[in-house]
């Protein structure tokens, strides 16, 4: 999976892709959308949702494994 962000004309330009392990990065981006509203600053980050986590139980847990950040080319 690869994501982006950038900023263009006050706009977030988002793209995603995804493709199977193995296979080559495919070259065009499998979603494209535009937020008119961007984070314009902070750091990138990774969120987890676990439902069923309430004051008396912890719910499932979430794992992040494999991930790197790079800036933007």
């Amino acid at each position: 999976m690869k994501f982006s962000v950038a900023l263009e004309d006050g706009k977030g330009h988002l793209r995603g892709k995804v493709w199977p392990r193995g296979q080559d990065e495919p070259e065009d981006w499998t979603i494209e959308l535009i937020d008119p509203f961007p984070n314009t600053e902070g750091s990138p980050g990774l969120y987890g949702f676990s439902p069923g986590t309430t004051s008396k139980s912890k719910g499932p847990e979430v794992f992040y494994d494999n991930y790197e950040v790079f800036p933007n080319e």
